[in-house]
């Protein structure tokens, strides 16, 4: 045993040295894999950047394009409290906001900034006293009238259709368009009357570019160096690739910055694109450290035998056995070393039986101190019992208040609206103000709340009756002999000729044993087993199936109830017993019923019951139960 534990330790060295070099190479190799996948993703996301930046700017100059469209429509008359819009020109109005769904608003409005028209309609209750100063242009001068006029608005009114902004981040670009009407009086012929104002947040024009951001990717909005508008938010902490773009946007000063961020990937999960490689690597590296430890190791073999017919020798006793000599000077070294303790040995054998009284007396003693512990370890469990009992015991009053809260709470309410319906009705019958319409509704409504409080109480009623089922206190407590899986058969098959739903497929194999048990007890078992089965486990089973197994024991018959349906995961098998724990209370399941099943077999069939995985799939549950001497016989 010795020689085979040396052997695996030199081949471990072996290993861990022949490792050391290739790890070092494929470190640097990882690195300088590393730093190219940066420069690959850096361009990638340059380019999308670029990609994304001409899809705004699209947007935009369209949106500016469909501006100067409707402004150049030569039907539009401005008076001082109203627009007059021809056919053309109001279509033009509703499609610059339906057709643009970057778009969240325009207006029409006069040169004191009240609106005129607007698409959405209910934008003309908004106040846009705040963009007055985008009209600077004198309609009295003859100057020519400006172009569109472009800045930066940070106003949350204008996310009020589509998708909220994110946060504070109500920014967003405003156009404005001059409307222009032939004038007589004027030498150039026409005449400032108003302008066409354009809302377009950021968060809708970033939602409609259609360009798909990987879940590592941030796109930044930015002007002059404060954050407008971002897409996503990411950990501060993760390193991060940026590529920022300039975008020159219908000559806004200062221009708008494009920036995409993106994670930098681990070196480990750079790896693991390349773990084929690497296991190959590896594999054929260990294979040659395992051929070169074989053969050194056949070679240091013979030597360590030998040693170990001198180690066994002195180990039954026998000191004056004289070791042969061996390969290796280092060999003859240890065995003339073994033969210097042998020798000593016999020298100390003496003193160490004096040793061994002294240290039996010590064990002695200290054996008295641990038994002094022992009895005070087993005080402080019996006290952790009884706290656990106590939590238990809350857990479950938690339990019932909580489940009978909603069906009082709704009966209270409704006793509560019938009272003031009440109160209601005689004070308008004292005043003579009661009319048949408002006596009908009144009463009406106390019928349906009269209803509401009877099938309030019907639950609060059912759940009281759950609750004394969990210990099975009306459960009969005779005993009665019966062929177990006969008896199982005959139950399951009664209990379903009475559901009109699918039934599922029965299946019973195993022993038949005559033993002695409480009948009523396991009834109810099975009953709450194939309600369990039937409202969570074939939900979506198409052929569903029960199989009953019976295996008798020597003292202990073991009954096992098996379904085909959706089953529990793993670590739920450890939950399903406590009472209140249901995979579906939205659906009204309170969860007593497997809890049930655990109390009716500790209390009343003296057993225990367990949970397990059924495979491919489904839920099985393990019963116990302690026969008597005498009862038992196979029929």
């Amino acid at each position: 045993m010795r020689i085979k534990q040396l052997r695996s330790v030199l081949w471990l060295s072996l290993l861990l040295i022949a490792l050391a070099p290739t790890l070092t190479i494929g470190a640097y190799l990882l690195k300088q894999i590393s730093e190219l996948d940066q420069q690959n993703v850096s361009h990638a996301i340059y380019l999308k950047t670029e990609d994304i930046t001409r899809q705004l700017t699209q947007r935009l100059q369209q949106s500016a394009r469909e501006a100067l469209s409707l402004s150049q429509v030569s039907d539009i008359q401005m008076t001082p409290n109203s627009a007059i819009f021809s056919y053309q020109a109001n279509l033009l109005l509703s499609e610059l906001v339906q057709h643009n769904p970057w778009v969240s608003a325009a207006y029409i409005v006069n040169l004191k900034g009240q609106v005129m028209e607007g698409a959405p309609l209910f934008s003309q209750l908004v106040d846009l006293e705040d963009y007055h100063h985008l009209l600077t242009w004198d309609s009295g001068s003859n100057a020519s009238p400006p172009a569109l006029v472009t800045e930066i608005y940070n106003d949350e009114r204008f996310h009020r259709r589509g998708e909220p902004p994110r946060g504070d981040n109500h920014h967003g670009l405003v156009f404005a368009q001059p409307l222009l009407q032939q004038s007589f009086n004027s030498a150039s012929g026409y005449r400032v009357t108003g302008a066409i104002l354009v809302f377009i947040p950021f968060a809708y024009l970033w939602h409609d570019t259609g360009i798909a951001l990987e879940q590592s990717q941030r796109i930044s909005l930015s002007q002059d160096g404060s954050e407008l508008f971002a897409s996503a938010h990411l950990s501060p902490s993760q390193p991060q690739l940026k590529t920022t773009i300039t975008a020159g946007w219908l000559s806004l000063s200062p221009p708008i910055d494009v920036t995409l961020s993106s994670d930098t990937r681990s070196i480990w999960q750079l790896l693991l694109e390349r773990r084929a490689n690497v296991v190959l690597v590896v594999g054929l590296n260990t294979a040659l450290v395992i051929a070169l430890a074989l053969f050194l190791t056949r070679h240091i073999q013979q030597p360590l035998t030998s040693l170990t017919q001198v180690v066994g020798r002195f180990s039954m006793g026998d000191y004056l056995y004289k070791p042969p000599p061996l390969r290796y000077g280092e060999f003859e070294q240890v065995s003339e070393l073994l033969s210097s303790m042998a020798n000593k040995v016999m020298v100390d054998q003496e003193l160490l039986e004096q040793r061994v009284k002294q240290r039996t007396l010590e064990l002695q003693n200290a054996n008295s101190e641990l038994e002094a512990t022992l009895k005070e370890l087993e005080d402080t469990q019996q006290q952790l019992v009884e706290k656990e009992k106590l939590a238990a015991l809350g857990g479950l009053v938690s339990g019932v208040a909580h489940e009978l809260n909603t069906p009082l709470g709704v009966g209270i309410s409704a006793s509560s609206q019938i009272a003031d319906n009440a109160s209601q009705v005689l004070t308008q019958l004292e005043q003579g103000q009661l009319s048949k319409h408002t006596l009908i509704n009144t009463m009406e409504q106390n019928q349906q709340a009269a209803q509401l409080m009877e099938s309030s109480m019907k639950r609060a009623a059912a759940l009281v009756k759950s609750f004394k089922a969990i210990a099975g206190a009306d459960i009969d407590s005779t005993q009665q002999s019966f062929p177990l899986l006969s008896w199982c058969q005959q139950r399951l098959e009664m209990e379903l000729t009475t559901r009109n739903q699918a039934l599922p497929a029965l299946r019973f194999a195993g022993d038949n044993p005559t033993i002695r048990f409480n009948a009523s007890a396991l009834e109810q078992i099975l009953h709450s087993l194939l309600e369990n089965s039937l409202q969570h486990g074939f939900t979506d089973q198409v052929a569903p199936e029960i199989a009953i197994k019976v295996t008798k024991g020597t003292e202990e018959v073991f009954l096992e109830y098996r379904d085909n349906g959706q089953g529990v995961d793993e670590e739920e098998l450890t939950l399903i017993f406590n009472p209140f724990f249901t995979t579906r209370r939205g659906e009204g399941n309170i969860g007593l019923g497997l809890n049930q099943v655990f109390n009716l077999v500790s209390l009343h069939l003296h057993g225990e019951v367990s949970a397990f995985q059924v495979k491919p799939q489904g839920l099985g549950i393990k019963i116990r139960l302690a026969t008597e001497p005498g009862v038992n016989g196979n029929s």
